[in-house]
């Protein structure tokens, strides 16, 4: 354990799902669906979230990560189409756009000493 916490690590996540979520009412939208004060997030900030119907029951368990002009929401990629939809579904009076970037995007994650706390 000790020599994997003095390497680099890299997490190959090209098997997730990613939906980019852009538009001015992005937060407030996604707020009201998720488990987690999306309006609260600032550049560069994530959570972990889940997915809620109007009536409360969960749908799917979720990444929600905020960048400068976009939200992103990071699932296992079975979910990509069903978050979509549901997206579309209940987006109205809200000004956003979806774009499901699953197929088109390869992703990972590294870790290294010096980003790890002491």
């Amino acid at each position: 354990l000790s020599d994997l916490r003095a390497r680099a690590l890299l997490f190959d996540l090209t098997g997730r799902a990613e939906i980019a979520i852009t538009g001015k009412d992005r937060a407030a939208f996604l707020h009201g669906l998720v488990t987690y004060d999306v309006k609260k997030l600032g550049p560069g900030e994530g959570c972990h979230a889940a997915f809620l119907t109007p009536k409360g029951k969960m749908l799917a368990d979720l990444v929600v990560l905020a960048t400068g002009d976009e939200i992103l929401l990071d699932a296992e990629a079975p979910l990509a189409a069903t978050l979509d939809g549901l997206l579309r579904k209940y987006h109205f009076f809200h000004e956003v756009a979806f774009e499901d970037r699953t197929a088109t995007r390869a992703r990972s994650i590294s870790s290294c000493p010096a980003s790890r706390p002491s």
